[in-house]
């Protein structure tokens, strides 16, 4: 299992190991410090993790959003930048479906109105 979601500003990773019922930091880190991100399961056992607030600008609650997708491969150690979202988006969710597509949709930004309405399709196996 893999947290990337926690509370504040962070570039780490970290790995539950369902054995010891304990996280470790993975020795990788992400492109850029997020919070309000979300990620993607796919098939090949690999996470995508989408855009989100970066840490600027804080204690502020309008971060500039990112538009960075990176992959995070924990059985193999790596975390490396894998795409960019054609906007930058925050709080969007993202999903893989059974052929593999994933799916991201919804978000938006800091201020009333702001809500992009970009739907992202990842098409393919992605693996």
């Amino acid at each position: 299992a893999l947290d990337t979601n926690g509370d504040g500003v962070l570039d780490s990773i970290e790995l539950f190991d369902p054995g010891s019922g304990t996280f470790a930091e993975a020795p990788y880190r992400l492109r850029s410090g997020r919070y309000y991100h979300t990620s993607a399961l796919i098939r090949d056992g690999t996470v995508l993790v989408f855009g989100g607030h970066s840490g600027e600008n804080l204690p502020s609650q309008c971060a500039p959003m990112l538009a960075e997708v990176d992959r995070v491969d924990a059985a193999a150690g790596l975390g490396t930048p894998f795409a960019s979202m054609p906007n930058a988006n925050a709080g969007l969710t993202a999903v893989t479906l059974l052929d593999g597509t994933v799916v991201a949709a919804g978000g938006g930004g800091c201020t009333t109105g702001s809500a992009l309405p970009d739907i992202l399709y990842l098409r393919g196996r992605i693996d």
